[in-house]
């Protein structure tokens, strides 16, 4: 995504995304911080840890047809 859209316009998304944190919602997981790391230049998310089921354990549950 980085390579298509570039780094400011990602960074920019990452920071919106944080802006949400503390106004959850029980359908999405929860951002907790996010930037460009100051040694690597990396960008980053952190986000809350969600205790799951994998989608190829559910995948034969969900419907074939919208």
């Amino acid at each position: 995504m980085v390579e298509r859209s570039g780094v400011d316009h990602q960074l920019a998304r990452i920071l919106r995304e944080k802006e949400s944190a503390g106004h959850g919602h029980p359908n999405l997981i929860e951002i907790l911080d996010g930037g460009q790391c100051d040694e690597t230049q990396m960008l980053f998310v952190v986000m809350e840890r969600v205790s799951s089921k994998t989608l190829g354990q559910v995948r034969n549950k969900l419907p074939r047809k919208w």
